[in-house]
């Protein structure tokens, strides 16, 4: 069994974390039962990244996929936003990715 989801967004926040010139955080989305039982409550933006943040002054988004999973409809439409408005954004599958994406942001590789 590959890693979880979980983890691997902890090590890739755990990683942006050690880059000077960026700042990121977990985003969840999804649904709450309100306490008073009345009904439910919807959190975040569906379709945004796992993590974000701003990286050099730009807007950083992060999405975690593992195993056979692909971006859908909404996640698409996410991803094509941030690039058309010039921001960063990467899709991590494993733990190299997440050593790609910090050589790119620290300016290793272009």
């Amino acid at each position: 069994m590959g890693i979880l989801h979980s983890n691997l967004k902890i090590k890739a926040l755990l990683a942006l974390s050690k880059l000077k010139n960026t700042r990121a955080w977990n985003n969840e989305t999804g649904v709450a039962m309100r306490m008073d039982g009345k009904g439910n409550i919807s959190y975040g933006l569906v379709g945004s990244s796992d993590i974000i943040g701003i990286s050099g002054g730009k807007f950083l988004a992060v999405e975690i996929k593992i195993g056979k999973d692909n971006l859908k409809p909404q996640q698409i439409k996410f991803k094509e936003m941030i690039i058309s408005l010039g921001g960063l954004y990467f899709e991590i599958r494993n733990e190299g990715d997440i050593e790609n994406t910090i050589k790119v942001l620290s300016g290793q590789i272009p």
